[in-house]
């Protein structure tokens, strides 16, 4: 009775893991992908400017390029059709603010771009700087934008 019991249970939790899951090509799973390859790339470079990490110029370099490439890649999946489909924390200003997401978007863009630009150097206070700054971006489009 208990194996029945046991295995009864994990029949019932790998079913309800199913049921959560979401479709892998929707709007919204597509834009969380990238933006959680952001998050990991941030993260490295969030390490070194806050001290918990050696400042390493090459790292840096390759993190900061990564987040650039990755920097234009999630905005498509927040098209007019994407906005009532699966759980998302966008909030709805996203679509009836677009001129408004439109400049966060830019501004990130155009930081991601500058801390790349002086991610190599051997100043270290540069590169915090920009990365601050970088950081700035996401902060303010996360306030006006996203449901935390």
């Amino acid at each position: 009775m208990r194996k029945f019991n046991s295995v009864l249970m994990l029949l019932v939790i790998v079913g309800l893991a199913g049921c959560s899951s979401e479709n892998p090509d929707s709007p919204v799973a597509k834009r969380k992908h990238v933006f959680k390859a952001m998050l990991a790339s941030k993260e490295v470079l969030y390490k070194m400017a806050s001290g918990q990490k050696p400042y390493d110029p090459k790292i840096a370099t390759e993190q900061a390029k990564l987040l650039v490439s990755l920097s234009t890649k999630p905005w498509p999946w927040f098209a007019a059709e994407t906005q009532a489909t699966g759980k998302t924390s966008a909030k709805d200003n996203v679509w009836s603010q677009k001129a408004l997401f439109q400049e966060k978007i830019t501004r990130f863009e155009q930081e991601a771009q500058a801390l790349a630009a002086v991610a190599g150097t051997t100043d270290f206070n540069t590169y915090k700087m920009a990365y601050r700054r970088l950081e700035d971006s996401c902060a303010s489009c996360h306030k006006t934008f996203r449901d935390f």
